[in-house]
């Protein structure tokens, strides 16, 4: 049982659209949450293009913006703070990355919007090392389309491009294992839109060199929808969708033998999307609720279930 769970209701606008795994609906509501302190949080609402400031005890909303400017209402997907800087770098499923000033932990102000490209492609995950901010595209436009990594203090963006990832390929998430290798969430599209009941994802987490992106290992899924992943004390742990249960993915890398090892199927709320752990405390949120849960990780690594069967992992 959750430590504590909020939710957080916003009227249905033009956004709010549903989208589909199979014929399992949810619309894209809480996409992702970050811990300030051990009782402060900041979490994402991406129809309502929302962030919000939380304090947990006593529950408090200390603020929040509509992360909009003239030309646009940007749709809040992915986000990871800068803690040297009170620097939250935002992705909008969209072709713009957006950074927003932390202003002591109580005040959100938007600084800059970068437009990362010119053909709209998508990006989903994000992950900052050392000066970079590491992108990946959920939608690509064209066959080179690759990962990104743009320059926080230059502002200029490169190109990271994999060999082995093809169209129907959505790169979810990017994870850094260790200097010279990563973690990719991937989901392979196999037929329709994400707005179209019947939609089918397969997906595999990879295990790669970096910067090469050579392929080392993989974990493959049926009709799965992965999204986000994290890193925490040698073991990664990643928000999935399988039909209509939601699940925490939780493994190992060993790293000398270069193999993904030890997942279990933590049992969660449908459709889980972003996942944050501070100390002792793991939370994630939920698409189907529009709710976030936080629990003590202790208690919810007791909780093995084996529920997402593997597939066969040749390639």
């Amino acid at each position: 049982m959750a430590l504590q769970s909020i939710q957080i209701n916003e009227p249905l606008n033009a956004y709010a659209r549903p989208i589909y795994l199979g014929n399992y609906e949810r619309y894209p509501t809480l996409t992702d949450i970050k811990f300030l302190t051990k009782d402060r949080i900041i979490v994402a609402h991406r129809y309502a293009s929302k962030l919000y400031i939380i304090q947990l005890e006593p529950y408090e909303v200390i603020d929040e913006m509509v992360v909009e400017d003239k030309d646009h209402f940007y749709l809040t997907e992915s986000f990871e703070i800068d803690s040297s800087t009170s620097t939250l770098y935002l992705i909008c499923y969209s072709e713009f990355l957006i950074t927003i000033d932390i202003i002591e932990n109580r005040k959100l102000q938007m600084n800059s919007v970068y437009k990362l490209n010119q053909n709209k492609t998508n990006y989903h995950g994000i992950k900052l090392k050392d000066e970079y901010v590491y992108l990946t595209p959920s939608n690509m436009k064209d066959s080179y389309d690759p990962i990104i990594r743009f320059h926080k203090n230059t502002k200029i963006t490169e190109k990271l491009p994999i060999g082995s990832i093809q169209m129907s390929h959505r790169i979810k998430d990017i994870l850094f294992v260790s200097e010279h290798m990563v973690l990719l969430l991937v989901n392979i599209k196999k037929n329709k839109s994400m707005t179209k009941r019947g939609l089918i994802f397969d997906g595999f987490i990879g295990l790669y060199s970096f910067p090469e992106f050579q392929l080392y290992d993989k974990k493959s899924y049926h009709f799965v929808h992965l999204d986000r992943c994290i890193w925490h004390e040698n073991h990664f742990y990643v928000t999935a969708q399988k039909e209509d249960h939601g699940y925490i993915l939780m493994g190992r890398v060993d790293v000398e033998r270069k193999k993904i090892c030890d997942i279990k199927d933590i049992s969660c709320h449908s459709f889980p999307h972003g996942l944050t752990i501070f100390d002792d405390l793991f939370s994630y949120t939920s698409y189907d609720t529009s709710s976030f849960y936080i629990h003590h990780l202790s208690t919810l690594l007791d909780i093995e279930n084996f529920l997402l069967k593997e597939e066969d992992t040749s390639y």
